[in-house]
This record gives structure tokens, sequence and C-alpha cells, in this order.
């Protein structure tokens, strides 16, 4: 797996790091089979665990051809994106300056086994929890309704080995252009630019 990554934009932190991805939790999967063929889903994530290797949880509908050749494509990586904005050469304090994009992200590439059926269930429950818990204890949900419909879909577990974290925020800059970007980003109204403003901090 390859990203051009400087090393001043190298997260290593891996709190920092989890953060992101728990933020953003929708991502993007991306499998290359041993032919070459390259499958693209967006999917929401659980993060399971972190720490010597990375974890994740996720499902497919069936039907979905990724679904089909996923567990034996050879490389699988997940991509999450954090805030990200337009960074104005306004911003700087030194003269002459080009505009640039800031950003950060993070990259997983590992390894993808089956859930069971019942860890399949743990793993439904588990994304209601995350997003919106009193489902699980309503009728909106009952236990059989789920059970059925849970038989349409895959789950999956994801163990990530390599790790890319690439945190763009100015740390190439001086302390007075940094504060320059901050101040233009919390001033702009904008989500991902405020966003990007407290990642900075």
């Amino acid at each position: 797996m390859y990203t051009y990554l400087p090393s001043h934009f190298d997260m290593q932190c891996q709190d920092t790091v989890s953060r992101l991805v728990l933020e953003n939790s929708f991502a993007t999967l991306i499998s290359v089979d041993s032919a070459g063929e390259v499958y693209l889903s967006h999917l929401p994530i659980i993060l399971e665990e972190f720490g010597k290797d990375w974890v994740f949880s996720f499902h497919f509908a069936k039907k979905n051809l990724h679904s089909e050749v996923l567990t034996s494509c050879p490389k699988n990586i997940l991509v999450f994106k954090g805030p990200h904005s337009y960074i104005s050469p306004t911003c700087y304090l030194k003269k002459p300056a080009v505009p640039t994009w800031n950003y950060a992200v993070a990259h997983f590439e590992g390894e993808v086994t089956l859930l069971d059926d019942d860890q399949l269930i743990t793993h439904l429950r588990k994304q209601v929890d995350l997003y919106e818990p009193s489902l699980n204890d309503s009728d909106v949900m009952p236990e059989e309704f789920v059970d059925r419909l849970s038989s349409m879909i895959i789950g999956f577990e994801m163990t990530a080995k390599q790790v890319i974290s690439k945190f763009k925020l100015g740390q190439n800059r001086s302390p007075e252009d940094q504060a320059g970007i901050l101040e233009k980003l919390q001033v702009s109204g904008d989500s991902h630019a405020i966003h990007l403003a407290e990642l900075m901090k």
C-alpha cells in the first residue's frame, strides 16, 4: 500500500487515528483480486479494536458481487476520510505563497474473514447502538424481523496490519502561518473547515 507521505504529515498517535475512524465511520473499501480486477464499496464500518492490530467489522448485501470475492482478494484497503478544506495563500504571513488543500485520512490494509450468523447479529446490534441505540429496545425492529432480513446480508471482519495515516494540517509551515490557517478555518462557516481547525488544535 502506497500513498505519498512526507514525514511531517505521518500521524503515529493511535488514539488520534482511532478518533478519526470513529468520527468518520462511513469508509471506502477497495479490493483487488488476483486478476487485478478492482472492487469498490462505500460502507459504515465498526472499529472493533486497535493496538497491535486494527480490527474492523462491516456487512454487504449478498447480491453485491464485492461480497462474493472479498475473502479471496489478496489486497483489501479501507480508506477513512476526515475533515478537509481549501487553504488560501492569504493565510500565510510569508509571501509569495500558493493555495493548497489540507486534510486527514487513514488507510488500512489487511485480511478479511467471514462472520458467522451469531457474529453478524452482534455486529448489526452494535452498529445500531452506535447510531440510534434506542432502536434495539423498540418494536421498530422486532427480533424475528431482524433475523429474517439478516439472511439477505453477509458480514466480514478485517484485521489490518499495515496502517498509513496522513494528517496534512500545515505542520510544515511556520507557527505564524499555522495561526493564520487556523483563524481562516474557524471563521469560514464551512463545517469541514471548522472540523479541520478542531483537529489542528
